[in-house]
């Protein structure tokens, strides 16, 4: 991992919640890692549009022209690096990420150590994600098992899920529309994403609770009734289990 990751070079990174009038229409001089985390937006690549929300990730080429521009009441939520890949492959230019949850904490984890000034520890973590980028591609190769119309059910619900995690959910109702029993959803559940569909929804929770305690002031009480909770220490405590600090102290360090 160390030669791979003197090959990288992180040359800034950073996270923005996009103001209500933001658009872009540019060409970026380096490749640019960029992951929306939340809201609703759309960009315009030289051979296609894309619709934007939780887990669009684009490794964005430089010197291509993209037009991108969200919806004010949905603004987006984003993650950019901009890196030197050196000799490292670079993954396709676009991809819905596979557990946004983890993908996301690595990226959280990317930051930190820019802030820290640590250029070593940033290079890992961006050789980390663009790896796991390249497997998550690998996989999707190897989910040929899965019938189309299989795969479609499944990337509703998971598109459901990540556009809002609070809202109660039926395992049972997606196992009738796909024709089959609870227990083989959940075997066709973890061939296709690496893990069952109730660790799935439980991490785009703690998930979207991380992107509210961060990006918003809301009151703890108010984020867990926003996410399903009708208990707020039912949800202090999943938190923690989750993320390894209570909401109010992950709030106050900002994660770190």
């Amino acid at each position: 991992m160390k030669n791979k990751c003197a090959k990288i070079l992180v040359l800034r990174a950073g996270r923005v919640l996009c103001p209500a009038d933001w658009r872009i229409d540019t060409r970026w001089e380096t490749h640019n890692l960029w992951t929306v985390l939340g809201g609703e937006g759309r960009m315009q690549a030289p051979e296609q549009a894309y619709d934007l929300s939780a887990g669009s990730c684009f490794v964005l080429r430089p010197q291509v022209r993209y037009i991108g521009s969200h919806n004010p009441r949905k603004p987006l939520d984003v993650v950019y690096i901009h890196f030197e890949p050196g000799k490292v492959a670079v993954p396709a230019f676009y991809r819905i990420v596979e557990s946004l949850d983890f993908f996301q904490g690595m990226l959280e984890r990317l930051l930190k150590a820019m802030r820290n000034g640590d250029k070593e520890e940033s290079a890992t973590w961006l050789a980390a994600a663009l790896t796991e980028l390249v497997e998550q591609e690998q996989r999707r190769e190897f989910s040929s098992g899965l019938e189309p119309r299989q795969r479609a059910y499944l990337d509703g619900f998971i598109a459901r899920v990540s556009a809002q995690p609070g809202k109660r959910v039926s395992l049972t109702a997606l196992a009738r529309e796909l024709c089959c029993t609870p227990r083989h959803l959940h075997r066709l559940f973890r061939q296709y994403k690496g893990l069952s569909p109730q660790e799935f929804v439980m991490g785009e929770r703690m998930r979207a609770a991380r992107n509210l305690l961060n990006m918003s002031s809301q009151p703890i009480s108010r984020i867990a009734q926003e996410l399903g909770y009708s208990d707020v220490y039912a949800f202090s405590k999943h938190f923690k289990q989750h993320v390894g600090l209570p909401p109010g102290r992950y709030r106050q360090t900002g994660g770190v």
